[in-house]
C-alpha cells in the first residue's frame, strides 16, 4: 500500500514538474543576460534548405522574404525540394529561379518526406552554414543575420530562431496553440542559457555546414534529431531572440492532433537513438534539461496510466471515487466543449482542457506508431507541413 501511494505521489509531481515548474525555472533564466557574441568578421555564405508539398499559397512569399532579409546577396543561395507536389509549386519555383539567381530547386517525383529532402539538399548545399526552414514562416528583416551572430563562438553549432505565430482563422484552439508555441520559445530561451536548447523548432534553425549529418532514414523528426546531434558531438545550441520568423500556424485541433501525433512517433525515435544524453554522458545539465523539457512530457501519458493503475489497486475507496470523479469530469468537460464549439460557444478554461487531454492521447498514438513502425515514409500533410518538435 505504501509503495503504491508513494509512486502514485511521485507520477503527480513529476506532471506537475514537467508542466508547472521547469517553465517558471526556465522563465525565470530566461530574464537573466543572455549571451554576449562577438561581431562577425564577416558574414558566413548561407544556404537556405526547405522542403515543400503543395506550397502555392505561400511559396512565393517565403522565398522573397529571404531575399529581402538584410544580408549579403550574393552570400544567399536558397535550396527547395519540391515532394511530388501536384499543385503550382513548381511553376512557382521555375518562374521565382529567374527572378532571383539564388534559388534553385529539384523535384522528387516520389513522396520523400521533409528529413530525406533535407539530406538530399544538404549534399548540394554550398553554404558554410545551413539554414532549415518551413514554407510557412516567413522571414522577416533581420532573421538571417541575427541568426548568423552567434556563430562568432566556435563552441556554438546550432542557433535557434524565434517564431512569432500568425494564426489561421476559422479554427478551434488559436489561443491554445499560440501560448503553447510562446511558452516553448520560453523555455528554449532560458535553455539557452546554459548553452543547450534541446530540441530544434522546424520554422527556422541553423547550423554549420561541416557539422551536418544525415538524418537516419525512417526518422520523421529531423529538427529534434540535429539540436541533439550537435549537443551530442559537444557542441553547443543557441536561441536567439531577435531572430524572428513570422510562422503560420493551423487552429483546428484534428490538423494539430495528427501534426503531434507525427511528432510524438519521432520523440520517442529520439528519446532511444540519443539515450546518451538523457543518460548523462554529455554532463547533468544537458540531461537535466533533456528530461525536464522532453523526456518527462512524452512520457506524461505513461505516467498517468501507472497512477491510474496504482488508485485501481489501492484498498482506499474514497481515493477511487475522487480519482474516478476526476477524470470522469475531464472527460464530460471535453465532451461538452465539443458539443458547445459546434454552437460556436467558446469557454476557455474547457478549451484549454479538452486541448491538454487531445495532445496527450496524441502522443500515446505517436508512442503506438513508433511501436508498430507505423508510417514510416515521414511525409507530411500538406494542410499543415510545420512538424515542429512543440511537445
Amino acid at each position: 500500500m505504501m509503495m503504491c501511494t508513494a509512486t502514485a505521489l511521485f507520477c503527480l509531481l513529476l506532471i506537475a514538474y514537467t508542466y508547472l515548474l521547469f517553465p517558471w525555472l526556465m522563465k525565470r533564466a530566461a530574464k537573466r543576460s543572455l549571451p554576449e557574441f562577438e561581431p562577425l568578421e564577416e558574414f558566413p555564405t548561407v544556404s537556405v534548405l526547405m522542403a515543400a508539398h503543395n506550397e502555392e499559397h505561400v511559396l512565393e512569399e517565403k522565398i522573397r522574404s529571404i531575399f529581402r532579409c538584410r544580408y549579403p546577396k550574393h552570400k544567399i543561395e536558397v535550396w527547395v525540394g519540391s515532394d511530388a507536389s501536384s499543385d503550382n509549386t513548381d511553376s512557382i519555383l521555375g518562374r521565382l529561379s529567374t527572378a532571383f539567381p539564388g534559388l534553385k530547386w529539384k523535384r522528387f517525383d516520389q513522396r520523400t518526406g521533409k528529413p530525406n529532402i533535407i539530406n538530399a539538399l544538404a549534399r548540394l548545399a554550398g553554404g558554410q552554414v545551413i539554414v532549415v526552414t518551413d514554407a510557412d514562416a516567413l522571414f522577416t528583416e533581420f532573421t538571417l543575420a541575427e541568426l548568423m551572430l552567434p556563430f562568432s563562438n566556435p563552441q556554438v553549432g546550432a542557433v535557434q530562431a524565434h517564431a512569432e505565430v500568425v494564426l489561421e482563422p476559422g479554427g478551434d484552439v488559436g489561443a491554445q496553440e499560440l501560448a503553447y508555441t510562446r511558452g516553448e520559445m520560453t523555455l528554449k530561451e532560458g535553455e539557452s542559457t546554459f548553452g543547450a536548447v534541446i530540441g530544434g523548432f522546424g520554422a527556422a534553425y541553423a547550423l554549420r555546414k561541416e557539422l551536418f549529418r544525415p538524418v537516419p532514414s525512417g526518422f520523421v523528426v529531423d529538427d529534434f534529431y540535429t539540436f541533439s546531434d550537435l549537443l551530442a558531438q559537444g557542441f553547443q545550441t543557441i536561441f536567439a531572440a531577435k531572430s524572428n520568423v513570422l510562422l503560420r500556424l493551423s487552429t483546428r485541433s484534428s490538423v494539430q492532433f495528427r501534426r503531434k501525433r507525427r511528432i510524438g512517433r519521432g520523440n520517442f525515435q529520439n528519446l532511444w537513438h540519443f539515450r546518451g544524453l538523457w543518460m548523462g554522458k554529455r554532463g547533468w545539465r544537458i540531461a537535466w534539461l533533456f528530461w525536464s523539457h522532453k523526456g518527462l512530457r512524452w512520457i506524461s501519458p505513461l505516467l498517468v496510466v501507472l497512477l491510474t493503475l496504482c488508485v485501481i489497486s489501492s484498498p482506499e475507496t474514497n481515493i477511487k471515487l475522487w480519482w474516478g470523479a476526476s477524470a470522469g469530469l475531464l472527460l464530460l468537460l471535453s465532451w461538452l466543449d465539443l458539443i458547445l464549439s459546434r454552437w460556436g460557444v467558446h469557454v476557455s478554461l474547457i478549451r484549454y482542457l479538452r486541448h491538454f487531454l487531445w495532445m496527450n492521447l496524441a502522443l500515446l498514438a505517436g508512442l503506438w506508431d513508433a511501436l508498430t513502425k507505423k508510417h514510416a515514409q515521414g511525409s507530411w500533410d500538406n494542410q499543415n507541413p510545420t512538424d515542429s518538435p512543440a511537445l
